[in-house]
This record gives structure tokens, C-alpha cells and sequence, in this order.
């Protein structure tokens, strides 16, 4: 089975929301020191995060929530065999709103990570609405 554009951009998703956490684990060690930052993820002792590590946090853990709606949209398109350039447009534009939403959410411009997350919402829902031939 060839994989289809759509589940590339997955694989690209599922890379960038794993690398999202160095980021701020990077931060809590700077504020922390190493040996907090392991030993106490939670932050009852010592420093906070710098706010945009704290918002880096928050985008990490919306990106986890809206991989849980594209992520079998996109394998049931590739099970079904019934991936389309635009639903392989959806995947792309899915990506890179989530992409724009995590930069926006990290450096506090809210219109544009709202606009971003209404881009790969709607691009989610087309997925969904053509897996269920409502196209």
C-alpha cells in the first residue's frame, strides 16, 4: 500500500508535537537548574516557566487534542483508499495552521493563533465531511 500525502503530514505532525516538549523542558531546566527540572516536572519547588514556555506548554497540549480528531481522519483516509489532492490539501493546510498556532500561542499574538486554529479546524472538518462522502 502507497502511503498518501495525508499520512506524510501526519508523520510530520506527530514529529513536530514530539519535539514541542524540548522546548519547554529546555526552558524549565534554564529556570530550574537540571537537577529540579528532572526531579520535579510538576514545579512545586523552585522557579516557573518563563511565560513563553508556559504558552509554549498550553500549544503543545492543544496540538495533543486536535491530533486525536486529524490523526484517524487521516488513517481512515488511507485505509479506505480514498485520498484526494484536496483532502492531501486539507493535511497540508491542517499542518501548517498548527504550526503558525503553536508560533502565535508562543509569542502571544492571539488573533493570529485564533485564525490559525479556525484554518486547521476547517481543514479537519473537510476531511471528516469527505469521509463521509458529504463532498
Amino acid at each position: 500500500m502507497e502511503m498518501v500525502q495525508e499520512l506524510r503530514w501526519l508523520l510530520l505532525a506527530l514529529v513536530f508535537v514530539a519535539v514541542m516538549p524540548l522546548i519547554y523542558v529546555a526552558n524549565r531546566a534554564l529556570v530550574r537548574g537540571p537537577r529540579l527540572a528532572v526531579n520535579d516536572p510538576q514545579g512545586s519547588a523552585g522557579g516557573a516557566l518563563s511565560p513563553w514556555a508556559q504558552r509554549v506548554r498550553f500549544a503543545h497540549a492543544n496540538a495533543v487534542e486536535n491530533l486525536v480528531i486529524f490523526a484517524p481522519a487521516v488513517l481512515a483516509i488511507q485505509l479506505l483508499g480514498v485520498s484526494t489532492p484536496a483532502t492531501a490539501m486539507a493535511a497540508m493546510i491542517w499542518f501548517g495552521a498548527r504550526i503558525v498556532h503553536a508560533a502565535a500561542y508562543a509569542a502571544n499574538i492571539g488573533l493570529v493563533r485564533t485564525l490559525a486554529h479556525v484554518a486547521a479546524w476547517v481543514a479537519q472538518l473537510f476531511m471528516l465531511r469527505h469521509l463521509l462522502g458529504w463532498v
